[in-house]
Formats: structure tokens, sequence, C-alpha cells
């Protein structure tokens, strides 16, 4: 796999030139610290013209299915919080209907965007492994992750049992998945209303603090360009 690696840090600068530049100085092009004689070399040399597409994972960094994935949820989720925001307010109040109906549906959407996610990570290597952090960095940042995986699911389950056992259909898009059952349970629709709410809490902060770390790695630490 050396010898692949290799390959792809010359491939992933267009080395015209790349038998005056080794492997080390090319990872340290990489990670952004080019010695004064590679950034002399790099003005003559660097051509921008193959860039690698990795769709599945590598050791080192995630692939697009797994870049595209991420971002989409993070769409997701910031529309999520934005339709529900406001609910029992107007203008929203005299739609809340239509408001919530929407909002279960996203999350529809989301649960299973995060199981397939869940799924490509199982398959994938995780480059967070690799990155230049200290074991106790990397293992807060590995698990931070799958926490917010627990979270997000969990958020959507809730959400969906709390329409069930509220006696209304479950629908997405206006497709009916789950007819309207017979009794309405209260208790079990209040529960999961509260769970569903504090899990919303917590994901908000998680994100925050997920956010910040993201920064100061990229910032601060030098590490390799990086996506979740």
């Amino acid at each position: 796999n050396r010898k692949l690696r290799d390959h792809d840090l010359r491939l992933w600068y267009g080395l015209r030139r790349h038998s005056q530049i080794n492997r080390e100085s090319a990872r340290g092009i990489l990670r952004g610290r080019p010695s004064g004689g590679d950034q002399r070399r790099l003005s003559r040399a660097v051509i921008p013209i193959a860039v690698p597409v990795l769709l599945r994972n590598s050791v080192h960094r995630f692939g697009w299915i797994a870049r595209i994935a991420h971002w989409t949820t993070v769409a997701l989720v910031v529309i999520v919080f934005i339709d529900i925001s406001g609910l029992d307010v107007p203008p929203k109040l005299a739609r809340r209907e239509a408001v919530v109906a929407f909002h279960v549906s996203l999350g529809a959407v989301v649960l299973l965007l995060m199981l397939g996610r869940l799924g490509w990570r199982l398959s994938n290597p995780n480059p967070v492994r690799a990155w230049n952090l200290s074991p106790g960095h990397r293992t807060f940042a590995i698990s931070v992750h799958r926490l917010m995986y627990v979270v997000v699911i969990g958020l959507c389950l809730c959400g969906i049992f709390a329409v069930i056992a509220g006696g209304a259909p479950f629908e997405v898009f206006g497709l009916r998945l789950v007819a309207p059952a017979m009794t309405a349970h209260a208790t079990a629709h209040a529960l999961a209303l509260d769970v569903h709410a504090r899990l919303a809490s917590v994901l908000l902060i998680m994100i925050a603090a997920h956010a910040t770390t993201a920064v100061v790695n990229q910032v601060f630490a030098g590490d390799e360009p990086r996506a979740q």
C-alpha cells in the first residue's frame, strides 16, 4: 500500500518533474508544509490536472460518497430545525399540520440516510485513525462521531414513534406507510415527544462542538484534509 500511497501523492499534485520530489517531500506538500527547495520546484512543476476521485474511503481520507452523504445530512438537519422552529407562533401556527407533516417526512429521509451512512461506514476504513492526532484526541473524535449517529437515529425514531403513538398516520411526503392507530396512547406520545425534544437539544450542542473541533483541527493541527 506504500507504493500506492506514493503514486497517489504524485498523482494528486500532477508533478511534471515528480522524480525531483521524493515521497517525504510530497507528503509535506500535501500537508501544506513544503520545504524551501520544494517550494521552488513547485513553482514550475505543479500542474493541477490529476485529482484522484475516491468513491470509497481510503486509509487516509474519506471518499466522495461519504463526503456527499455527510453534507447532505448536514443540509437536511439544518432544514429540519429551521422548518420546525416557531411552530406555535404565526405564521406557522396557521399551517401547523402541514409543517409537522413536512418535518416528519424530512425526519424519515434523514433516518434512511443515516442508516445508509452507518452501513457505508462499517464497510469502509475510518480515515480518522490515520490522522495526526494524539491517541486521546483520536479516541474522543471517533467516540463523539459515533454518539452523533446514535443521537440522530434515536431522534428520528422517537419522532416517528410519537406520531404513531399519537394516533396519526405515518406518512412520508403523502405516502402512507403506517395506518392511524385505533386508539391514541397519550402517555407514550408525550414521553416520545419529550425524549425527541431533549435529543434535539443534545444534537445542537454536539453539532456546535463537532464544528468547532473540526475548525480547530483544520486551522491549528495541520492535519490532512478531511470530511466526515
